[in-house]
């Protein structure tokens, strides 16, 4: 899993003021977790109360969540470099890693890069955000990650997108309605776009001057 050796403390620090507080209350519940046989080894598909439940702490509507409208903007520059199966979930009680998680796909190591070029820029433009920790991976990888703290975007390959279902790890998640900033291309998965007559990922679209 990809959450294996991240120090949990500190990213939860250094989320917004909103949730600094919320997030301390998750440290015992994540480390008891950490000990149960394959919770973090393998998908988890059942659903584990923490003590935030039971403090019956939660989060804002997704409506006056101001991270919604940065997720927003996120999908919408992914649509727009033909990223397919756009998939945005809140996660705010789950876990005090993220906020948010926008999950996209690509065709090609050149489009992976593409999308994230262009998510990369508009964030900065209009929300003045830049991600933590820089370079967000190899396109080769069929694996790229933007972390911004309360959002983290994953870009994927088709390949990688299946083999590591994302959304079935999340699947408690809120999902953020997109259809007002995403076409309906964008957020078929690919398999539903070929039912419909529609192209899918476009691999061998020239992405280099992306």
């Amino acid at each position: 899993m990809a959450f294996v050796g991240l120090n949990v403390g500190n990213l939860c620090q250094e989320r917004s003021k909103n949730h600094v507080s919320a997030c301390g209350q998750r440290k015992k519940s994540i480390a008891y977790a950490k000990k149960k046989k394959n919770t973090w080894e393998t998908p988890t598909t059942e659903y584990i109360p923490t003590e935030m439940d039971f403090m019956g702490w939660t989060p804002p509507p997704l409506k006056e969540d101001e991270f919604t409208a940065i997720v927003k903007t996120a999908a919408e520059a992914a649509d727009e470099r033909k990223g397919r199966h756009i998939v945005a979930l809140r996660v705010a009680k789950l876990t005090c890693v993220t906020t948010f998680f926008l999950y996209i796909s690509g065709g090609s190591a050149p489009q992976l890069r593409a999308i994230t070029n262009l998510v990369e820029e508009r964030l900065k433009e209009e929300h003045g955000m830049t991600t933590r920790y820089g370079i967000p991976g190899n396109p080769a990888s069929g694996w790229l990650l933007l972390d911004y703290g309360d959002l983290m975007v994953h870009v994927f390959s088709e390949e990688q997108r299946k083999f590591y279902d994302p959304e079935s790890i999340w699947q408690h998640g809120e999902k953020v309605d997109l259809s007002d900033v995403v076409s309906p291309e964008g957020l078929r998965k690919p398999e539903e776009a070929m039912e419909y007559g529609l192209n899918t990922i476009d691999e061998d679209d020239d992405w280099s001057l992306s």
